[in-house]
């Protein structure tokens, strides 16, 4: 456990830690006693609502912030809040005077595009080469699964095929993750093929395409997916794998 004495800056803890933990909570209370809490963020705010595409019940509880802690500043964070969200979101956290700041959903530099999926593997399999091997040659993308085992077998024959690529999902070790992550920041891979667990934290720059294998359980999901290309503002493309069955 963190000491009072801590001389930290910055502290990271997640939402099922706060609603869990009083031992936290009571630490939490003693810097603000002690004037050191200046100000509390919450990042993916959108999980807040009921009506996001990503809900976590813990995040009900952080309502509590703003009467327990008076005068702390509290920032909201999300990349995919309609309208109707955001308003849930103002009175879950009792934030009903906050100032609002929103920027276009429209990303012109972004080309979405959807493609037929082949019920067969192996024809899957030799688009995603072709791509990779053609049109994305030397630049950086992220291709997209629905299951850990499509993950990885997506993973194993493209690398059969001679790409650099690397599967990444939710099941394994943290620090297998954050190599894997590393890796692909410096170009070691062309292509992470991953679940939905290759998220929070993505922010490279220069990632020229994102692939969806599988369609994504939301609209908002596509959006904050595919929204991972093209964030130095260069033209990138987005594109969606459709085969019915899928669903």
């Amino acid at each position: 456990m963190i000491s009072e004495s801590s001389h930290l800056n910055l502290l990271y803890v997640t939402p099922e830690w706060v609603a869990k933990s009083k031992v936290f909570m009571n630490f939490l209370q003693k810097c603000f006693d002690k004037g050191h809490l200046k100000r509390i963020v919450i990042d993916e705010v959108h999980c807040c609502s009921t009506w996001g595409h990503d809900f976590r019940p813990e995040y009900n509880h952080l309502g509590f912030f703003k009467s327990m802690f008076p005068g702390v500043p509290i920032l909201g964070l999300t990349a995919t809040a309609t309208m109707s969200v955001l308003i849930d979101i103002q009175n879950m956290l009792n934030l009903n005077d906050a100032l609002i700041i929103t920027a276009p959903f429209n990303r012109p530099n972004l080309y979405y595009k959807v493609i037929n999926k082949p019920l067969d593997k192996n024809d899957c399999l030799n688009i995603l080469e072709k791509l990779l091997k053609g049109k994305y040659k030397d630049q950086s993308g992220i291709i997209y699964t629905s299951t850990v085992k499509e993950c990885e077998d997506i993973s194993k024959a493209l690398k059969d095929r001679g790409l650099k690529v690397k599967f990444y999902h939710g099941q394994l070790e943290p620090d297998v993750k954050r190599i894997i992550h590393e890796r692909w920041l410096r170009n070691n891979y062309q292509a992470v093929i991953a679940t939905i667990a290759f998220g929070m934290g993505i922010d490279k720059p220069d990632v020229r395409f994102v692939i969806h294998h599988a369609i994504p359980k939301s609209m908002e999901g596509l959006y904050q997916e595919s929204g991972r290309a093209g964030r130095d503002g260069k033209k990138s493309d987005c594109i969606l794998m459709f085969n019915l069955s899928d669903f």
